[in-house]
């Protein structure tokens, strides 16, 4: 099949364009999945920060690659057009609002790929009437859905998919692609990357190393590895390091490159994720945690025990660093890296990933 990928590869970086790179690289390398990718950068963000923000410049970067993907279809007669629509915030929707009837009028199908979940839910308990509706009208009844896990948006099934398909993402094996030396983790090493913001859990994390030194002094030291979303969060962060408790305890490392974080990785005793992200679908620091054999403390949060091995002890309540400290100190103590590592190589590879995704996109010409 030959499909339109309206979306967006780094930069800027996160989890969703580093997937969408992944996807078309994937594709084009392995033509025996039959699906041919016809890129149109949907790229309107500039940076991190600017993401999910609104702004007269993204309003006519947006206009732009709606045209430009109109015009491709005239010259490429896809069958299909791929689309990352938006998490429950109103900026991303409103995007979706002003683009979608232009696309979905040149196109016979759809596939929405909810990289970031929680828009279905949002519309059923937090949007206003008049948002609910004109979602629906615009969103609802589109061809295929992908999911990460049956359990990532519930009121996703309220936009009316005509097929729902679940796909879990899938990562390179870092160890193969790095080739740094095998783990040798530091007691009371901690690991915490990602988005350095309340949401992911940055702050919970804190409290629990705080937690953990009140209970044995000096024993954990947390790394931090990621980028803040605005100086009122960095500034937060450095004011609490500072306080007597963690002062010492904590090291901020900035964006780290692949070398530097597979340093991080091998020197972890264990990864501490306390998110409670509102779009939180399938966070790729999981799977990289799974892939280094590093043992997860992590939260209840949409359907992320759904990605762990059966009655894995390391998920806990969000907003609960006491429970978060008492999870670290039960998977540490059971060591449970090797079959970590066993349940990545045998659901979340890339590979893997690229024959799921493909055999879903081409189930699309069926409907």
């Amino acid at each position: 099949m030959k499909l339109l990928v309206f979306a967006h590869r780094p930069p800027p970086l996160h989890g969703q364009s580093y997937m969408v790179g992944e996807m078309l690289d994937g594709f084009a390398r392995r033509p025996e999945l039959g699906v041919q990718c016809v890129h149109v950068d949907a790229r309107v963000s500039s940076d991190l920060a600017n993401v999910g923000k609104a702004g007269l410049a993204k309003l006519v970067r947006l206009a732009r690659n709606v045209r430009f993907a109109r015009r491709q279809q005239r010259q490429e007669k896809c069958d299909a057009f791929y689309y990352i629509p938006a998490p429950g915030q109103r900026n991303p929707l409103y995007r979706d609002w002003l683009a979608l009837p232009w696309l979905r009028s040149a196109f016979p199908r759809e596939i929405f790929h909810w990289h970031s979940s929680g828009l279905g839910t949002w519309l059923r308990e937090q949007a206003r009437p008049w948002e609910r509706r004109l979602s629906g009208r615009i969103l609802g009844d589109h061809a295929l859905s992908l999911v990460h896990s049956p359990a990532s948006d519930p009121g996703l099934a309220d936009l009316r998919p005509r097929r729902v398909l679940s796909v879990p993402n899938g990562i390179p094996d870092p160890r193969a692609v790095i080739g740094v030396p095998e783990r040798s983790p530091v007691r009371g090493r901690l690991l915490f990357l990602g988005l350095c913001c309340r949401e992911k859990g940055l702050f919970d994390a804190l409290a629990t190393v705080a937690l953990l030194n009140r209970q044995m002094p000096g024993t954990y030291h947390l790394d931090v590895g990621g980028g803040f979303p605005d100086a009122a969060t960095r500034t937060e962060f450095e004011e609490c390091v500072a306080q007597p408790e963690l002062r010492g305890a904590v090291t901020y490392h900035g964006f780290v490159n692949p070398t530097e974080k597979a340093r991080l990785w091998a020197a972890a005793d264990a990864f501490v994720f306390p998110t409670f992200y509102g779009p939180e679908s399938m966070p790729l620091v999981l799977l990289e945690a799974m892939a280094w054999s590093v043992p997860i403390v992590t939260t209840r949060w949409r359907a992320l025990p759904d990605f762990l091995p059966a009655n894995y002890p390391g998920v806990v309540p969000p907003h609960e660093p006491a429970a978060v400290a008492a999870a670290v100190r039960e998977v540490i103590a059971l060591a449970p890296g090797a079959s970590l590592r066993r349940h990545f190589e045998a659901e979340f590879t890339l590979e893997r990933h690229l024959e799921k995704l493909a055999a879903a996109c081409r189930s699309v010409l069926t409907l």
